[in-house]
């Protein structure tokens, strides 16, 4: 995917939004949409010395079951950052889309790229593992939400 002029990719509101968050002398310069998201939209903005992330929840199905999400994508990722695994901070967040029409979630971007056909698959797993076992290790007691599946076991097929 290409960059982009910000405008060209996101509505005025979220904009003004973003840069009400970073402070109003930062210089937006790009947007990209990010591929692979299949639950919200995913855009890296790109500002004269750091990348963030962008999360707009549009899955309207997903709002219905869960009108919270904003908030809860932005406490787990605070309650992530306690376990010293590498993950992004959260910048601000729109609980409700008060803000940018829709509910958001800014965050710092991690360098990168994802891959999931690994050339080394059996390390890949092993550092997913490692990864989850921190995250499981923490305490997590005063964490509002809790783990439920969004598919149905028995629907699922390999």
């Amino acid at each position: 995917m290409s960059l982009q002029p910000l405008q060209s990719l996101l509505v005025p509101r979220i904009t003004d939004w973003i840069k009400t968050s970073l402070g109003s002398r930062i210089v937006i310069n790009s947007a990209e949409e990010l591929a692979g998201s299949t639950s919200s939209d995913l855009f890296r903005i790109t500002t004269d010395n750091a990348k963030f992330v962008l999360r707009l929840f549009t899955n309207q199905e997903w709002l219905l079951h869960e009108p919270d999400l904003a908030v809860h994508e932005a406490e787990a990722l605070k309650l992530a950052q306690i376990t010293g695994l590498n993950v992004p901070e959260v910048v601000a967040w729109d609980e409700n889309g008060s803000y940018c029409g829709i509910p958001a979630v800014l965050m710092t971007a991690l360098d990168g790229n994802v891959n999931l056909t690994p050339s080394n698959q059996e390390n890949w797993l092993l550092q997913q593992a490692q990864a989850l076992l921190l995250m499981h290790a923490q305490d997590a007691v005063d964490f509002k939400w809790t783990y439920f599946p969004y598919n149905k076991p028995a629907y699922c097929q390999v």
